[in-house]
């Protein structure tokens, strides 16, 4: 049945077989309580930013979207990440850097 938390289940049956990069489309999804139809939203960013005042404003945006801004998903009819793909997001999040730098999210 299309809903909410049938679309974080598909998420979370195929967050161990995320590629690094999490470029992947989660189409088809199966096992109990999944809806086969599902999707993420991606971001697009440059690993070494430029600007590092700009990359942090990003780092902070992106950490706050995958973790504090997650109690608003399903009022704007998203699904909430699981954990597992959260945890993948902070891994992708932790290779952005600014001069040579790691930008850590001010969280």
């Amino acid at each position: 049945v299309p809903n909410i938390d049938a679309a974080t289940a598909c998420a979370a049956g195929i967050a161990d077989k995320l590629p690094a990069d999490l470029r992947v489309r989660i189409a088809g999804c199966s096992g109990q309580n999944a809806y086969p139809i599902s999707g993420f939203s991606w971001v697009v960013l440059h690993q070494n930013q430029k600007d590092a005042a700009r990359g942090q404003a990003m780092v902070n945006l992106l950490w706050w979207l995958t973790h504090d801004g997650q109690q608003y998903s399903t009022d704007l009819f998203y699904a909430p990440l699981p954990p597992q793909v959260v945890s993948k997001d902070e891994q992708q999040l932790s290779s952005i850097k600014a001069n040579g730098q790691p930008i850590q999210p001010a969280h």
